[in-house]
């Protein structure tokens, strides 16, 4: 259930002034939040957030997926601020930074959904990534977070 009304957020955000531009920012936050996040996790990553429920999370990738995610969403919005001059490189590196504070908790929901079901993976259909759960639970989360930042403060 919780699927179709986080994935609906993809629709409302879309009608905003601007709303392709803003949909595609939050999805790319998103996205540049979960990989920094992998790879800063990877390498250093010593402290783990919450073992019991998702075991690979350190506090190290936590703040590496934040680093990522705003820099890179300021410099996206950099790019498109030279065609829509309404939307500043302060909004994306907010909205970045915002976004990759709190969607990884879209990742703990989902992976204490699993944790109570016995399941490791939410799927088989991507090997080795845990299912297409845990490929969209972060881009879903963004999306409804990331209207109301854009509506509320942008």
């Amino acid at each position: 259930m919780y699927l179709g009304w986080l994935a609906g957020y993809a629709v409302t955000l879309r009608a905003l002034p601007n709303g392709l531009i803003w949909t595609l920012i939050v999805l790319f936050a998103a996205s540049i939040g979960d990989a920094g996040g992998y790879f800063v996790g990877i390498r250093w990553g010593k402290h783990k957030i919450a073992p019991a429920i998702s075991p690979k999370k350190s506090w190290e990738g936590y703040f590496g997926g934040v680093l990522f995610s705003a820099l890179a969403t300021w410099l996206l919005t950099l790019a498109c601020h030279a065609f829509v001059p309404e939307i500043l490189p302060v909004h994306g590196f907010i909205l970045g930074a915002v976004l990759a504070v709190i969607t990884p908790l879209g990742d703990f929901a989902e992976s204490m959904l699993k944790r109570q079901f016995n399941l490791k993976d939410s799927s088989h259909i991507l090997p080795g990534h845990g299912g297409i759960l845990d490929r969209i639970d972060s881009s879903l989360w963004a999306l409804a977070i990331g209207f109301y930042i854009i509506q509320l403060f942008l």
